[in-house]
């Protein structure tokens, strides 16, 4: 019997995804009268030796000697705080590795994100095959399982709203250098429309937007209830991200009843499941701006879209998230 299970978060400064896909699985289990749920955000954003230490020590601090802890994404480092304790790490993708600086860099993060964690968890959790072959790859395993947890957060609803030809606002969420944040501004210039951003912009990028006379704004550290409200006022969600592990703001874009644009990649074409405009290449700024236009001047396409879509996230339940991890806790 599972009494405890506590979560541990990356810092709230990394970004809104992860947490979006754990809540309503953390609320499920919550519900439970037998069990005790916590979180935990570590407090330091960024991986320099001194702040993985103190974010190490901060899950050590935290942890649950009799219970469950289960690192929800992104600081698999972390583990190494829950020593001796029931652990679960969940993965979503291989970024760390992916963004590594060079040779020595990546060795070191192959090393501290995957084989080390790996080895010392419990349980390890990949959110799909993508992500699964991708870090058996890495750490030379066979330990991990697929989990499919994500599930939509009850607080994305289909919300109507006519659409702006004039002038629609385009919501991307994310800045790394995998969000592909700098193609979608190339892809707007010279059309009627407002860019909006979530997640901390860097200096290039707010420069590269001013040169091109893109009316944009961005903001960052908002609530969940903020988060929501980005997406009911977008006309369309961009994620033209060149590598994830799943790509929660696509369902989140689904279930909100917008347009959702994404890379015709693993696994943002699956989690789509044909709800989405596709880009073939990403990159490509001609074949971007096209389906920017013809998602504002075609209202069949545009509305297919978005019934496809609002269909898609019906997969997506919390009920079946829940079931698979009470399993996986008992299990420990």
């Amino acid at each position: 019997m599972v009494t405890e299970i506590v979560y541990f978060h990356r810092s709230r400064q990394c970004g809104y995804s992860i947490v979006c896909g754990f809540r309503p699985l953390i609320e499920q289990f919550g519900k439970s009268a037998n069990v005790s749920v916590k979180e935990f955000y570590v407090p330091c954003y960024r991986a320099s030796p001194l702040k993985m230490i103190r974010n190490i020590l901060y899950v050590y601090r935290n942890r649950s000697k009799t219970g469950i802890n289960h690192i929800t994404g992104d600081i698999h480092y972390c583990v190494i705080g829950l020593t001796g304790c029931k652990s679960v790490l969940t993965i979503h993708d291989d970024s760390p590795v992916a963004a590594a600086r060079n040779r020595i860099d990546r060795l070191l993060k192959r090393f501290l994100w995957f084989y080390i964690p790996i080895k010392l968890a419990d349980k390890v959790v990949c959110i799909s095959d993508h992500t699964k072959k991708r870090v058996d790859d890495l750490a030379k395993n066979d330990k991990t399982s697929v989990l499919v947890n994500q599930s939509v957060d009850t607080g994305f609803n289909c919300v109507e709203k006519v659409f702006n030809k004039e002038c629609p606002v385009i919501l991307q969420i994310g800045t790394l250098k995998h969000k592909n944040l700098e193609t979608t501004i190339r892809a707007i210039q010279g059309i009627k429309c407002k860019l909006r951003v979530i997640s901390e912009m860097t200096g290039e990028q707010h420069q590269l937007a001013g040169d091109l006379g893109i009316d944009y704004s961005n903001a960052y550290d908002l609530s969940d209830r903020e988060m929501v409200n980005e997406y009911i006022s977008a006309d369309i969600v961009a994620f033209p991200s060149l590598y994830e592990g799943f790509g929660m703001p696509i369902l989140e874009g689904q279930a909100t009843g917008r347009t959702v644009i994404t890379s015709a990649a693993s696994p943002m074409k699956e989690v789509a499941g044909g709800g989405c405009a596709l880009l073939k290449n990403p990159l490509d700024v001609t074949e971007y701006r096209n389906l920017i236009l013809r998602i504002i001047h075609e209202d069949l396409f545009r509305e297919d879209l978005i019934r496809k879509g609002l269909e898609n996230v019906k997969k997506y339940t919390v009920k079946h998230a829940y079931e698979q991890y009470d399993r996986l806790y008992r299990e420990i």
